[in-house]
């Protein structure tokens, strides 16, 4: 299948509560991959190992370095975990905790040059 129809098949089949409607009104391009021909991954995936708990999980979403390092991924996210989901969802995650982070960071030097 064609890379323009590999796109439009999915984000048109994409679930409303999935942020699918955000990304077909913004998606400018992708980038398509076939992993089944990559011969660095030859169609990898990551998934929990047996006995990992939410906890690992949640540990695995904590920023480091006073939160200048924050992580994202199909590691970090237990529903979806190791699909492109989970992916999408961890990055919109941490979009969301930097924008609110950064936006507390900025009130509170406001504050203090008051």
């Amino acid at each position: 299948m064609a890379d323009t129809m590999l796109m439009t098949k999915g984000v048109d089949e994409g679930k409303e509560e999935d942020g699918f409607i955000f990304l077909k009104k913004h998606l400018v391009n992708c980038h398509i991959t076939r992993w089944e021909e990559d011969p660095y991954t030859y169609g990898a995936y990551s998934s929990f190992h047996l006995g990992t708990l939410e906890r690992h999980v949640e540990s695995l979403q904590q920023p480091e370095w006073d939160e200048r390092l924050w992580f994202a991924g199909e590691h970090t996210h237990s529903e979806y975990m190791g699909s492109v989901h989970a992916a999408l969802f961890s990055a919109n995650r941490v979009a969301e905790s930097i924008i609110q982070t950064t936006a507390a960071s900025q009130s509170s030097l406001s504050s203090a040059a008051v």
